[in-house]
């Protein structure tokens, strides 16, 4: 909402957004959805809460369940088979962090050599740390490695948001786990049990629901699985500090919007500016406006824009369009948005200068020679001679002193040469602005005239 409590424009959140790795991504704006569209997701004791991280939404779990999350046969979970590298990550806000508490869990099981292995992946939180179990979920050529465990060194803390990140190198081995960004555990998934010699590969089994926060209770937001390993922390939403990882609500670099080009008439001149906005400290907004007789061929810089504020002294802009831009800047936290409510111009419309009141033609050999009488206006800055093959139109090409309409200054009279003998010409002429020769008002009365040798 901005100013009022109007609807408004603000900066958009810096939520996750879905890439070619995405495999799973819920950052619970709006409805339950996956954004990458590999899972079905649903509600199982969890709830929508406007407590998030980021944008407007996250989850909170209650306690007693949480969210159940079944794959498509297109997604890592929702089929059978070798999983490749690998990345789990997600905001978590316990509210108390007790023991036995699960973040995570997925069950399946797994055939392999006529033998059942049954499979696990689980996060919970024991003795205040968050702990990560693979349990045969990764195979190598002597059969599974039954258990593989990850856990944080430092205590999870309650009421506190904080990023989980549990990753696998499938070229590499390296399973790691790491809170805002900086390594909690690692391990090598290898015959060796450190770099070198075979590597076990995650072999995933029958298709089976992932349950998020099955027994937690506290708020879980942007939830994401990744087909590749893990980066460190995104410095474009994140900004490292003493104390962990603080979330860039917004983005530092903030945003922009323009509006549709505003059609005026031609020649019209800017007026003034001015805006409805909420600009809370820190923040900023600055506005832009640019015009233009014609749309076509308009980029990004071209025409160019010029800054504007809201009754300060503006730039002199005319032309038949206008358009508005604005680039909005949150505060140094990236944690608050500006909002704008309204922009509004007003210009002033350029009056279209009377026609001549007579006009003469008189056909000569592959010529014909026009006249006219002086508008009555004063506003006229000179008189365009518009020419054709039919009558009302005046698309003619063929006269050596140019295509239709051809301007004639202040003069009251035009002789047009190289037109073809026996064909019949039609003619008119007006006037247009002295302000803007863009501007020009309405036809005089029709004349025609046929050259002939």
């Amino acid at each position: 909402m901005g100013k009022f409590g109007y609807q408004s424009l603000k900066l958009a959140s810096n939520a996750r957004s879905v890439t070619d790795y995405t495999d799973l991504l819920l950052d619970f704006e709006g409805d339950l959805g996956d954004r990458a569209g590999n899972y079905e997701a649903a509600f199982s004791g969890a709830r929508r809460s406007s407590r998030a991280l980021m944008g407007k939404g996250a989850a909170l779990a209650q306690g007693s369940g949480g969210i159940s999350v079944r794959g498509k046969p297109s997604a890592l979970f929702g089929s059978p088979g070798a999983a490749g590298s690998f990345t789990i990550e997600f905001w978590l806000k316990p509210a108390i962090a007790e023991n036995g508490e699960t973040v995570l869990s997925w069950s399946s099981s797994r055939i392999a050599r006529n033998y059942p292995y049954y499979q696990q992946i689980s996060a919970a939180i024991s003795n205040n740390r968050l702990e990560w179990e693979f349990f045969n979920v990764f195979f190598g050529s002597a059969g599974p490695m039954e258990k593989m465990g990850l856990r944080s060194s430092g205590i999870i803390i309650p009421d506190k948001w904080a990023h989980h990140s549990v990753s696998f190198d499938e070229e590499t081995g390296l399973l790691e786990y790491a809170i805002d960004g900086r390594t909690e555990d690692v391990r090598y998934v290898t015959a060796t049990g450190r770099e070198g010699g075979e590597i076990f590969q995650p072999i995933l089994g029958a298709p089976a629901p992932l349950e998020l926060c099955p027994a937690f209770a506290g708020c879980i937001d942007e939830v994401r699985i990744l087909r590749r390993p893990a980066g460190r922390v995104d410095e474009t939403r994140y900004t490292q500090g003493n104390n962990g990882v603080y979330c860039d609500i917004y983005g530092i670099d903030g945003g922009r919007f323009e509006t549709l080009p505003i059609t005026a008439s031609p020649g019209a001149t800017l007026v003034s500016f001015e805006s409805l906005e909420d600009a809370p400290d820190e923040t900023s907004i600055q506005y832009f406006v640019r015009a233009g007789d014609h749309l076509f061929g308009w980029t990004e810089s071209d025409p160019p824009w010029f800054p504007v504020e809201a009754g300060k002294p503006l730039p002199d802009l005319r032309g038949r369009y206008f358009q508005i831009g604005a680039s909005l800047y949150p505060d140094g936290a990236g944690s608050i948005s500006p909002s704008v409510t309204s922009v509004s111009l007003t210009w002033r419309e350029e009056v279209s200068p009377l026609p001549p009141s007579s006009v003469q033609a008189r056909a000569e050999n592959g010529a014909v020679s026009l006249s006219w009488s002086i508008s009555p206006d004063e506003a006229v800055g000179g008189y365009y001679v518009y020419y054709g093959e039919r009558p009302g139109e005046y698309l003619g090409a063929a006269a050596a002193e140019g295509p239709s309409p051809v301007s004639a200054g202040k003069e009251t009279s035009l002789r047009l040469t190289g037109l073809k003998n026996g064909r019949m010409y039609y003619f008119a002429v007006a006037a247009y602005s002295r302000h803007d020769p863009a501007v020009a008002g309405e036809f005089s009365r029709e004349v025609h005239a046929r050259p002939l040798p």
